[in-house]
Parts: C-alpha cells; structure tokens; sequence
C-alpha cells in the first residue's frame, strides 16, 4: 500500500501545530499564575525605606523620616541579621515574602556598627501610595502583554505566522514585567532568571518574530533562517555568559550589578534591527495592497475614458 506523502507531511504539520499549542497554552497559565500571584504577595507589603549594597551588606542609605531612620539605622550599619535569619539567607532566598510575613508589627534587625552589634524594631507600616503605583503599573505592563501573548497564540492563531515565537516572546515578557517589582525586592534569584531571559532570549525573539508579524507571505527558506537565528543568538550570548562565569566566577549580586549595561545594549540593538523589519515589512504590506485591485478595475477605468 503506497502512503501519499503529502498526507503524511500534513499529519505531521498538524501534530507539531498541536503540540506547540500545549505549549503555549501551559506557558499561558504559568505566566498567568505568577503575575497573579507574585502581585498576591507583594501588594500588602511596605518598602522599609533604606537600602543594603548586597555584596558586602552595608546599609547605603537611610530615608529620612522613615521606619528605619526612626529605628536609629545609620548608612554604613553592616547588616548581620533580618527577619531572625542571617543576611546572606535573606538575600539569596526564593520568596521573601515567606520571612516577612511571620514579623506581623516589626521587622528585627541586626547590625555592626563601629565594632558593636545593635538591634533594632523597625516598624512595619502601610505601604506608601508611590509604591503601590509602581506596583500597579508594571501588574497591568504584565496583564497587557499577557493578553497580547493568548490573543495572537490562541485565539487568532490562524492569522499569524509561526505564532508559538509571536506568542512566546509577549507571555515571557508578560511574566517578566508583571513579577519584575517582586523579584526587586522579594527574590534575587528570580530577577538574575528574569535579566538572563532579557540579555539572551527577548531580544533574538523581538528581532526574529518580526519576520513573520505583521502578518505577511514568508518563504519557507526566510523562516527556516530566521528559527536558526534566533537559536544562534541565543546560544551565542548563553556561550558568552558561561565563558565569563568560568573566567572570573562572579556571585549572583554581581551579575546582577553588571547585568543593566549588556541589557541595555541587547534591546538597543534589538528595537533598532526589529524597527527596520518593521519598516521593511510595512512597505511590503504597503505595495501587496496597492498592486492588489479589482478585476473590474481597468475596465472601470477604459470605460470612463472613453465616455
């Protein structure tokens, strides 16, 4: 019995579609379910108004009038303990949120200051207004991008091009904007996993998703490239940053101290290169549309001449 190998080329196209759908669907719900809950967490929390340089633990600076400040914390105070726990503990831990919740009215701290150790109370209060603006607006950054993400992955799929990349690149984001204030200030090394996926998958996926969004014919020869591309640049900048690991061994708060100027760099170049194959893309679109007109139409045109 001969097998028809176009059908069978469908089969497969139909089952590889499929799975990408899983895919993106799981990764829907789990970027979903972080936004949502990492924003749970961090809305009843207040900001203690000072500031530790995490690689050596010294207080750097101290709000006036705040609740460390009328604790008596002073900048230079070398944090020894927070929350019962030794700082290297607090800093490096998952979920903060975790310790801060068991000091209901105060937060007890533990400081060396001149050669003597100090503890202090420091106040727990509502969280002030500015902060929970920030808040807010990074929640709905994340909620927008979100929805930007399940709309062109999900629910109009069909319209766009390789719309796994298209919905991937927006639900990473979305996960990445919308737990970007609770990884700040509740998880180290969830802001070290969300700058990695800045610096080396968001940019490759912002520039490569261009080639298929705005929707548009794309040779099966550019797509294929493109995949490849966004593959390489990927493991090009992962290549990079293992390499520089090796080298000088940094410690997770100086990667994230280094982090902002190759993230700076990577979506410099990525908004610039995604900015050219939007133009380029959009002059397509621009002259399918103007080449594309009615069959009537040169007719229509003969006839008004003539008359």
């Amino acid at each position: 019995m001969m097998h028809d190998p176009r059908l069978a080329l469908l089969t497969w196209l139909r089952r590889l579609q499929a799975e990408h759908r899983l895919l993106i669907t799981a990764l829907a719900v789990i970027t979903l379910a972080g936004i949502l809950g990492a924003n749970f967490m961090l809305w009843p929390i207040e900001y203690l108004d000072f500031g530790v340089e995490p690689s050596v633990g010294n207080v750097a600076w101290v709000a006036p009038g705040g609740p460390a400040a009328q604790a008596g914390l002073q900048p230079g105070d070398r944090v020894l303990r927070m929350y019962g726990r030794p700082w290297p503990e607090v800093l490096y831990h998952w979920n903060r949120w975790t310790l801060i919740r068991l000091s209901t009215s105060s937060v007890a701290l533990t400081v060396e200051r001149d050669g003597r150790t100090l503890d202090f109370a420091l106040l727990r209060r509502a969280p002030t207004k500015g902060y929970q603006v920030a808040k807010l607006v990074f929640a709905l950054l994340g909620g927008a991008c979100w929805v930007t993400g399940y709309m062109l992955g999900l629910v109009r799929r069909h319209e766009v091009n390789a719309s796994w990349l298209v919905a991937a690149f927006w639900l990473l984001l979305a996960g990445v904007l919308g737990t970007y204030i609770f990884a700040i200030d509740l998880s180290l090394p969830l802001l070290v996993v969300e700058l990695w996926l800045l610096v080396t998958l968001l940019p490759g996926l912002a520039v490569g998703i261009h080639i298929w969004f705005p929707a548009r014919a794309v040779s099966a020869h550019r797509s294929r490239l493109a995949r490849r591309a966004i593959v390489g640049s990927w493991a090009g900048i992962n290549l990079l940053l293992a390499s520089i690991w090796l080298i000088w061994r940094p410690r997770l708060v100086d990667l994230v101290a280094w982090a902002w100027l190759p993230l700076v760099v990577a979506f410099g170049v990525a908004f610039l290169a995604s900015g050219l194959l939007l133009a380029a893309a959009y002059r397509q679109v621009g002259t399918t549309h103007r080449n594309v007109s009615s069959p009537f139409g040169h007719e229509f045109k003969r006839n008004a001449v003539r008359s």
